[in-house]
């Protein structure tokens, strides 16, 4: 075999892998999940094991080769196929990390950090200088993807509470660990876009931070110092009403009553001690005219507040009013309620 690789052609060469590429492929393609596995197996065996037995000077001759192969690869793949293979190795890579330890990541990190330490020590002035200018640049990058992301979302208003409510669902089943990772990965991105950031995109975010927090404080003032006794009657256009209470998005385990956020856990049941009997179906008249389909029931519905309102009875009180009118013209207090009144 090897007499026969030294005396071949390069076109004979080019023949021979392109037959086997195919021949491999469609063997790849009949393959069960099974044979499949076992393959894998026995190549990953076979690989460490020649691991193993090379010596430093073959490792490092195949490391480069390697990285020589790459970066061919690299300069004839087209975006399309850059995209594809970047979007398969992020995949594998979160398939990775979620099936892996915490010992399996603690080994991980520290040999990356080993890594990382080898090759800063070992690299040049220019060599480092390139690397921090490539840094640079892609932190600028995220830097105006996030600035452009902001602005989609500014321009988009009318999307922009659906947004918030997803991200709102989403932070309510996350757990305490992934909220910390999330808050952590934050800082960084936060940190990294402040170092990379111009002088007249930092005098710009600041202006907005100060009017953000101006207007926020305007309005706890105005919240304050506001008096509330008769503010129906005495509207303000210029008082913002709005209080943020947020919404009604926690249900009580007892009686399933919808609660805000910061409202007491008793106000509705009293944690489940009152328990009101199922409303049964009304008498008549009142079962037809709120049940039935007709113009006398519509017409009913359809004034039911004005019929309420005038059938209510609510408690009021006089005081005796002394005057020079007939006796029979005196008027007493007399409460109304709604149990039987009673004289004073």
């Amino acid at each position: 075999m090897r007499e026969a690789r030294n005396v071949e052609t390069q076109e004979t060469r080019n023949d021979r892998l392109q037959r086997n590429r195919l021949a491999t492929r469609e063997a790849r393609n009949v393959e069960t999940q099974e044979t499949r596995n076992d393959r894998l197996q026995r190549n990953r065996l076979a690989t460490r094991e020649a691991r193993n037995l090379e010596t430093q000077e073959t490792r490092n001759d195949r490391l480069q080769r390697n990285r020589l192969a790459m970066r061919e690869a690299r300069n004839v793949e087209t975006q399309e196929t850059r995209n594809d293979r970047l979007r398969r190795n992020r995949l594998a890579m979160r398939e990775a990390r979620n099936v892996e330890t915490q010992e399996t990541r603690n080994d991980r990190l520290q040999r990356n950090r080993l890594a990382m330490r080898e090759a800063r020590n070992v690299e040049t002035q220019e060599t480092r200088n390139d690397r921090l200018q490539r840094n640079r640049l892609a932190m600028r990058e995220v830097a105006m993807w996030k600035l452009k992301r902001r602005e989609m979302i500014d321009s988009n208003a009318k999307d922009y509470p659906c947004v918030k409510l997803a991200t709102r669902e989403a932070r309510n089943v996350e757990t305490q660990e992934t909220r910390n990772d999330r808050l952590q990965r934050n800082r960084l991105a936060t940190r990294e876009a402040r170092n990379v950031e111009t002088q007249e995109q930092c005098v710009h975010r600041l202006q907005e931070d100060r009017t953000r927090h101006a207007q926020r404080r305007r309005v706890r003032a105005d919240m304050n110092n506001f008096h509330w006794e008769n503010a129906a009657f005495e509207h303000d256009a210029n008082i913002s009403y709005e209080c943020p209470i947020g919404e009604m998005s926690f249900v009580c385990e007892h009686c399933g009553a919808r609660k805000w956020r910061l409202e007491a856990p008793g106000m509705c049941c009293a944690n489940g001690k009152i328990r009101l009997p199922i409303i049964g179906i009304p008498p008549e008249p009142l079962q037809s005219l709120l049940l039935e389909d007709n113009l006398r029931t519509k017409a009913f519905q359809k004034n039911i507040r004005k019929y309420n309102s005038a059938f209510r009875m609510t408690s009021f009180g006089t005081t005796m009013k002394h005057n020079p009118a007939p006796a029979e013209w005196a008027r007493t207090s007399v409460p109304c309620n709604r149990s039987a009144p009673t004289a004073r």
